[in-house]
């Protein structure tokens, strides 16, 4: 599972609307507290959709800021990406 983080929580609020639209699996989350980030909201979503939904969400303007993997079960997580 990828956790995607948002400028803001306008931006995680427009991607899950985008998300739904397209019939894309997710879950809106609160970002994890073993992730630093600049917004309180952050999607979880299967990584074989990342290409995909960050397609989508490039072409409507809402920017990811990071990308986060979760290692195993629980609080554990790897940075895979981080937008500059």
């Amino acid at each position: 599972m990828l956790v995607l983080l948002f400028f803001s929580v306008h931006h995680a609020l427009a991607a899950e609307c985008i998300l739904k639209e397209r019939q894309i699996k997710y879950e809106l989350m609160p970002t994890p507290r073993a992730i630093t980030a600049h917004c309180g909201l952050s999607i979880c979503m299967a990584a074989e959709d990342y290409n995909r939904v960050q397609a989508l969400l490039a072409e409507s303007g809402v920017d990811i800021t990071a990308t986060y993997e979760r290692v195993h079960e629980g609080e554990n997580y790897r940075l895979l990406l981080i937008k500059e």
